[in-house]
């Protein structure tokens, strides 16, 4: 039977995979206003450095400050649709979020 550690570790994992992803798509789609040597050097240094246990460990905090990133979502947000659908997406993550941080869970 496995214990809650390695349900938490998987569950963290994935976490950091879907921050991975993420960056990636966001990066592929603002590919034509930033140069490709800019969005590889956000994605490869961070997610070659973790350890073999965990293998994109720390990737959540490297790509909240990657600011191409967000240069892209605002070119992105130009688009109503695209905007509304993030400003839905936001709401739900800041809650689950917001709630794990209230009930003492870990967060990043």
């Amino acid at each position: 039977m496995q214990s809650l550690a390695d349900h938490l570790e998987r569950a963290n994992s994935v976490y950091n995979l879907a921050f991975l992803i993420f960056a990636i798509v966001v990066l592929l789609a603002g590919l034509r206003e930033l140069p490709v040597s800019l969005s590889l050097l956000l994605i490869v240094p961070p997610a070659l450095y973790g350890t073999p246990d965990i293998p994109l460990m720390g990737i959540p905090r490297y790509v909240l400050v990657a600011f191409p990133i967000f240069i892209v979502l605002g070119l992105l947000a130009r688009k109503k649709l695209l905007f509304a659908g993030w400003l839905i997406m936001s709401i739900i993550v800041s809650l689950i979020l917001c709630a794990l941080f209230v009930s003492w869970r870990f967060v990043a």
